[in-house]
């Protein structure tokens, strides 16, 4: 048991190693880290890599820190510093408003800018058409209950679902608090 800790602290003795398994611990390939350095402004072979985790060739500053934030390490681990593999302030950091959503940032995040850009107005897009889709079935659905119930019972359901938080919030346009259905 001893005899293979040191073993594994040996093989991770080195920035290469340290690089290559955090690497394969996201499932990512080389090509993939290369691809995604673009969205950093580096730009790097897959071969590149292969030499830095065989310890064959050295890394700039700016590769070190970019390898750093994709592999969500501190440049100290890879430089062998420390071997903690927590970035510093990273149990400080506050996650997005849901997992999905941090996981979309960080997928932004390893975009090119222009790509960054257009994806952001696709999204925003999209996000206004389901709006836009959801309000006209709330209206279509409190047309329906006022054609069965008549304005008065429609407006009293009306103003309890927007008390519960069923109707969504953006369906609140009316000055009179109702939706405009007229």
């Amino acid at each position: 048991m001893i005899a293979s800790m040191s073993k594994q602290d040996e093989m991770l003795k080195s920035f290469g190693r340290r690089f290559q398994l955090l690497r394969q611990e996201k499932d990512l390939s080389q090509t993939a880290i290369a691809a995604m350095l673009q969205g950093y402004g580096i730009s790097i072979t897959p071969s590149h890599l292969s030499l830095v985790e065989k310890n064959k060739r050295n890394v700039s500053v700016d590769l070190l820190v970019a390898l750093a934030r994709l592999l969500e390490t501190s440049t100290d681990y890879l430089l062998v510093l420390t071997d903690d593999p927590t970035p510093p302030g990273k149990a400080d950091i506050v996650p997005y408003l849901s997992r999905e959503a941090d996981d979309m940032a960080q997928l932004m995040d390893s975009l090119p800018p222009e790509t960054r850009r257009m994806l952001l107005a696709a999204a925003h897009a999209w996000v206004q058409h389901e709006r836009q889709r959801i309000s006209d079935e709330w209206v279509s659905l409190l047309s329906a209950i006022e054609r069965s119930v008549g304005r008065e019972k429609r407006r009293e359901i009306e103003a309890a679902l927007l008390r519960d938080g069923a109707i969504p919030a953006m369906l609140t346009l009316g000055t009179n608090g109702s939706t405009d259905i007229d």
